[in-house]
This record gives C-alpha cells, structure tokens and sequence, in this order.
C-alpha cells in the first residue's frame, strides 16, 4: 500500500500536524512523519522493511535509552518516523467519535466527518487521523482492517470487522449528518435535496424530475403548513390560558370584597352595641347626677328655708320618675 498524506490530531491540542503515512513493507507496522503544507514526499520513501528485532528496538524507544509508552514510538528526530505495530492496534472507529475529537471547538473541527477515523491501540490510546485526499480513504480503511485482523493476537468476530459496504454505509451516514448540521435541516431532507439536485443535474425536463420537484414543494408546504397549525395550536392555548387566568382573578376579587365585608361587619357590631348602651345609659346618667347635686343642695340649706323645701320636694317627684 503506498504512502498517502493524513492530518494528525493529537489529544488536548487544537491544531493538526500534517503527515506522510505509509506502512513497511513487511505491513507490520504503521509509520508516520512531519511534512510541510505543500511537502511532496518522493515515491518509495518510509517504505524500508522492518523485522522483529527492529520491532523490539523501535518498542524500546531511542530517546536517550528512556523507553516511551508502549506501542506507539517517536523517534528521536523529528524529521524521522514514528510507528506504530499494527498488532498492538485492537480496531477501527470509522468517524470522529473519540476524545480527541469531540473536544474540538466548532471552529477548529476543518476536517469533514467522513474522512476522520481512529486506531485504537490495546492500551486504550488511540491514534486519532483524517485524510487530506478522500478519494483513497476507504481503501487504506479495508487495507488496515485486514492487516489488522491477520495480525491480532485475540480473535475478532466477523460482524465487529469493517467491509466495503459497511464503510460505504457509514461514510453516507457520515456525510447525511455532516450537511444536516451545516444547513440545520433534517436528514430526511438532505437526502432528498441531494437526490433532487443530481436529478437535475442528469435531466433537467424529465418527469422523475417532475415528480421529484412536486415532492419537494409539497413537503415544504407541509412542513410550513405544520408549522403554522402548531403556531396556531400554540397561540390558541395561550388564550385560552389567559382567559382561564381571567377568570380565577375575578373569582379572587369577588372573594376578597366578600371577606373585607364580612370582617366590616364584624368590626361594626361591637360598635354599635355601644352607641345602643350608651345611648340607653345617657338620660339615665343626667337624672342621676341632677338628683345627687339636689341632695346636695338639699343638706347645705338651712332647715325649714323655702330652699330647702323645694329641694326635697323635687327629690321625691325624681324618685318617683325613676321608680316609674
């Protein structure tokens, strides 16, 4: 398999590396190097073949004698390669779906979905790429997924392995969820846009484009018209929640004026059973005291004084009244 140009993603870095990616010509491992924007890379070049001592050597890592993590190896030039043994690699992920990717920012996420994929290494780390040329990606897939396969330690089941259809299959989906995050519709109509655009682009008076048009117009009335029943369905509810509102506050109020002329009333009564009292006491009360300032006179005046006659005269007529 020949080299072809990838763009490196490495885990807690925004920025991508653009590589040269080829295998050995043993196919047991996975070597890759540093390359400028616009680095062409000579036919033949990282192609050297490796052999298990130079596997076993390239695992014990060449900084210095200071062994790195195991199963992935960086040489210690940086215009030289870095490999990987491709038995140390467990699967394919088909997709930007690991780590690495999902904490890519909007902005930093150039590279289309479809041309993203990751090798999973044994130890749960993972080599995360997307290829510069789409054109040749589903083949380095097929090729690395039977190199793999031949080359696992452990036993994989058929149905966890990737084939032609299955690839083709997920970059559709790849490429359905792409455009439908791109322009915000759903995925339904993105097939169907798509459809109807290369519908026209192979006839442009044909009757399945005809038709194909008629659908389309009559799903977007559909959707405006949905739309617009659930605007209305909406507003309707709306009102009619008003009016509920409307109406519990009438009945609040009219309860309230009730309770504030209940507690009037209430607060009304003790009053006027005292205005009654007093008003039963007052002609009472004068004749009391008139009759007390009589005795009084009575007792200060001389006896047998017409003062004094008259005094007591008037106190028997008062007792008189009061009995009556």
């Amino acid at each position: 398999m020949a080299g072809a140009y990838f763009y490196k993603h490495d885990y807690g870095r925004n920025k991508r590396g653009r590589k040269w990616l080829v295998l050995s010509n043993d196919g047991l491992q996975l070597k890759w190097r540093s390359v400028g924007p616009t680095e062409v890379v000579p036919p033949g070049d990282g192609g050297a073949q490796s052999s298990r001592g130079g596997q076993d050597s390239a695992r014990r890592g060449s900084f210095g004698g200071m062994g790195s993590a195991r199963g992935l190896v960086k040489s210690a030039s940086f215009s030289r390669y870095s490999s990987v043994p491709l038995s140390d690699v467990s699967h394919i992920i088909y997709g930007p779906y690991t780590d690495t990717f999902s904490k890519k920012t909007a902005h930093d996420r150039v590279d289309h979905r479809w041309v993203c994929f990751s090798l999973v290494l044994r130890e749960s780390r993972t080599l995360d790429l997307a290829m510069e040329e789409e054109s040749g990606l589903l083949t380095w897939l097929l090729g690395l997924q039977q190199l793999i396969v031949y080359f696992s330690p452990d036993a994989t089941l058929s149905s966890e392995r990737w084939t032609l259809p299955k690839l083709q299959l997920q970059k559709l989906r790849l490429k359905v969820s792409g455009e439908s995050d791109r322009t915000g519709q759903g995925p339904f109509d993105v097939v169907l846009s798509a459809v109807l655009d290369a519908a026209q682009d192979k006839q442009q008076k044909g009757d399945k484009v005809t038709v194909l048009q008629a659908a389309w117009r009559r799903r977007n009335v559909q959707g405006k018209f949905q739309q617009t029943v659930s605007e209305m369905m909406e507003i309707n509810g709306l009102i009619e929640g008003l009016a509920e509102r409307e109406k519990e506050l009438e009945e609040e109020a009219a309860a309230w004026e009730a309770k504030q002329m209940e507690n009037a009333r209430h607060a009304k009564e003790p009053l006027l059973a005292e205005v009654a009292r007093l008003m039963q006491q007052g002609p009472r009360a004068r004749r009391a005291r008139r009759r007390r300032r009589m005795w009084a006179w009575a007792i200060r005046a001389p006896l047998g004084s017409t003062r004094r006659c008259c005094a007591v005269r008037e106190l028997v007529a008062s007792s008189i009244l009061m009995r009556i």
